[in-house]
């Protein structure tokens, strides 16, 4: 499914260049979330695709094109006049999903993704602990080849999962392999003396060092491949383990605090940890100890207050007093997983009191795994996986099967080409 606009270029547009068009009618960013592989196609029969031949970002008013290789002279006809092909969720067969068009409803395919039941991760399973030298050569094995043969996985995983390395000396690792559809897949570590890789490997070829290292192991992670492109978390309607679907919904959460009365009366706010991804929607106080001058107590995450929340003790408010307030979700009350929360006494607070309670978090809909999305940019050594990766909540160990149960606008989107070298 897809909707078409046409659009005439003002400027040339070169590599990287970019040109703002207008939405279809009756659409908005909303209407094109998750979906991939768009087109322009020039009057003059020249056709590009996304994310190939240039990139989408969908904007409030507009969609932003930026071109990767895309080359467009506005001084000819041919070429400055553009059909835009935005692609939406549904089947990708350029006709429609239902019997009669049904405006602002798309259809997707929910198909099931078989992960496995992944061996345990093993360290050392792509090279045992040798020295490795910036020519190539192993201290004991002498060459990748033969130091790839003597250890327990011969260069092959047994599915799709990224690389881990560790070596002392600090150095820049290189991993060359191939990925589960045979293409050549290239990642480097940062600066250091560990990697923990982001793509995933079927097969490890070759290991390079950017200075001579000592101590090297290469083996596998837990972090396993996705055989078509996930663009989101959203896009995940279930996670399985075992072949029971795992509960992606989790109560609302309470967060106790407690302000004793020198940081009440100072004031000095109580300081907390979100313990998940969610909005901060409730704050309740209850007094500890008599209050002589009361105050209010407010809410804020990152040190942005929350809109509206706060609770306002009065002047002698007795040991057991309970105060409560609530919003809505609202944007200042978003928390992430580890961000800091303070919940604040004001100024006005005098004499004596202490006051605990807890604030309310409603979490996101979350995952117990940890999908990293597919990298839809143009990508490099150290970028993530152009499909994705998903790493279980537990660990593997050879016996835990894991699926996810998806919503695909494309089951056969790959993703873009891996980053090669």
């Amino acid at each position: 499914m897809f909707k078409v606009v046409e659009h005439t270029i003002a400027a040339d547009l070169a590599a990287s260049g970019t040109f703002d068009v207008s939405y279809p009618d009756g659409t908005n960013a909303g209407t094109f979330r998750g979906s991939v592989g768009h087109i322009i196609a020039t009057k003059g029969g020249d056709k590009y695709t996304s994310p190939a031949n240039f990139t989408v970002s969908f904007g409030t008013s507009n969609v932003t094109i930026t071109s990767v290789d895309m080359v467009l002279d506005k001084d000819v006809s041919n070429q400055k006049n553009l059909y835009v092909q935005f692609e939406m969720v549904g089947e990708n067969d350029g006709s429609p999903s239902f019997d009669r068009a049904m405006e602002r409803v798309t259809a997707g395919v929910v198909a099931r993704i078989n992960l496995g039941a992944p061996d345990t991760a093993d360290a050392n399973g792509y090279i045992e602990s040798q020295d490795l030298t910036t020519a190539g050569v192993f201290s004991v094995s002498t060459t990748v080849a033969a130091a790839l043969l003597a250890a327990a996985l011969d260069g092959v995983a047994d599915v799709p999962r990224n690389v881990v390395a560790a070596w002392t000396t600090t150095a820049v690792l290189t991993i060359t392999g191939t990925d589960e559809f045979g293409n050549t897949i290239v990642e480097s570590s940062a600066s250091g003396t560990t990697l923990t890789g982001k793509k995933a490997f079927k097969t490890v070829t070759n290991v390079e060092t950017s200075v001579n290292i000592t101590s090297l192991t290469v083996g596998t992670g837990d972090v396993l491949g996705l055989p078509v492109f996930l663009p989101e978390r959203s896009v995940i309607l279930g996670e399985l383990q075992d072949g029971v679907m795992l509960s992606p919904f989790v109560d609302k959460i309470n967060v106790p605090f407690f302000i004793n009365q020198t940081d009440l009366l100072a004031p000095t706010a109580a300081a907390l940890v979100a313990p998940c991804a969610g909005y901060i929607t409730g704050l309740k106080s209850v007094v500890q100890v008599a209050i002589t001058t009361g105050g209010a107590i407010t809410v804020e995450a990152n040190t942005v207050a929350v809109v509206g929340l706060s609770v306002t003790h009065a002047d002698a408010d007795a040991a057991g007093v309970v105060k409560t307030d609530s919003v809505e979700r609202i944007a200042t009350g978003l928390v992430a997983a580890g961000d800091d929360i303070t919940v604040t006494p004001a100024a006005a607070f005098a004499t004596a009191g202490a006051v605990n309670g807890h604030i309310e978090i409603e979490p996101l809909h979350v995952l117990n795994g940890t999908l990293v999305a597919g990298v839809d940019t143009e990508p490099t050594a150290t970028t993530g996986d152009v499909r994705g990766s998903y790493d279980p909540a537990m660990a593997c160990n050879g016996s835990l099967a894991f699926e996810l149960l998806v919503l695909l606008a494309d089951p056969s989107y790959r993703g873009r080409d891996q980053y090669a070298g």
